[in-house]
């Protein structure tokens, strides 16, 4: 077990821990007075006789709604929406993220297309992310369990069955209504014109040197997921990449999309905990940009933060 699991999970043990102390029901004081009031002896030959119904009546325990599961349809909707959100990186905004979630597909694709038509960089790089990502995840050549036996068989079918109808639709539309081609070439436009978005998208699925050339490229425009995924290559280095990149250094990389980027902040204090090209271990600024991580929701920074043995 590594230690990153370890610390996992410890996290889990707490919340386990944690969540017991609250539904437990909290036992009264044994002299019956409350914090500051007087206490009132009870004489020692006096038989305190609970009423009948006390003896009879369940203590009612209040379940957290926590650890509450949602209907089927719920819990799908939430997968689809965590989906979808990624969108957002590329200008989606959170009221077209909740369309897409609640099946609008073909109006919110026609918008994008008119829009992308117009130059519109952001509905072209959307278009390019459904077309090239998220439509392949609907597709039918994917394979689904027909059933899930077990506990819960009902409810885990039911989310199922949820997930495969929507998909149907989503691959639908993306086979009747965007033309990756077009979509390609108008997210070729607005790279070169300087969108760092597009060109990050046009960097995959080229070559290696081509790819961090684009991500060079994107990297100048400012935009933080290029620099986020520089700062990634240059402290861990993939095959065939060539190494060097941007005279701004690992470090400023990594803060600079932080700014914006909650798992960049967690993934410089990972470099800062163990080490990394560029980045000396600092365990007092690990510490410091995982625990900002961990409040700004990065799941990764409470990992971190359990390696090092603190609490967000």
């Amino acid at each position: 077990m590594t230690k990153r699991r370890i610390g996992l999970a410890g996290i889990l043990f707490l919340l386990i821990i944690v969540s017991i102390w609250v539904v437990l029901p909290k036992q009264s004081s044994l002299s019956g007075s409350t914090a500051g009031g007087s206490v009132t002896k009870i004489p020692e030959n006096a038989v305190q006789v609970p009423p009948a119904s006390a003896a009879t009546k369940p203590a009612a325990i209040t379940t957290l709604d926590l650890w509450t599961r949602p209907p089927a349809k719920v819990a799908a909707r939430h997968l689809r929406r965590t989906t979808f959100a990624g969108l957002r990186r590329l200008g989606a905004s959170e009221q077209l993220v909740d369309r897409l979630t609640v099946g609008d597909v073909l109006a919110v694709v026609t918008g994008l297309k008119e829009k992308a038509k117009l130059g519109d960089p952001s509905a072209a790089n959307i278009l390019s992310d459904l077309g090239h990502s998220l439509c392949a995840l609907a597709s039918p050549n994917l394979q689904e369990a027909p059933s899930l036996p077990g506990q819960d068989t009902e409810w885990l079918n039911a989310a199922l069955q949820e997930k495969i109808t929507f998909n149907k639709q989503l691959w639908a539309v993306c086979q009747q209504s965007i033309d990756l081609k077009e979509v390609d070439g108008w997210v070729a436009k607005a790279a070169e014109q300087g969108n760092g978005a597009s060109l990050l998208l046009l960097s995959f699925g080229s070559t290696p040197a081509a790819y961090k050339q684009k991500l060079v490229e994107a990297v100048d425009t400012g935009y933080p997921e290029a620099q986020a995924a520089m700062a990634q290559i240059l402290t861990q280095p993939p095959p065939g990449v060539a190494p060097g990149g941007p005279d701004d250094g690992e470090e400023n990389l990594f803060k600079s999309a932080a700014v914006t980027l909650p798992y960049a902040e967690s993934a410089l204090a990972l470099c800062e905990f163990s080490g990394c090209p560029g980045i000396a271990i600092d365990i007092p600024a690990a510490v410091s940009h995982a625990r900002e991580a961990a409040h700004r929701g990065a799941l990764e920074a409470m990992i971190v933060m359990g390696n090092i043995g603190c609490t967000p």
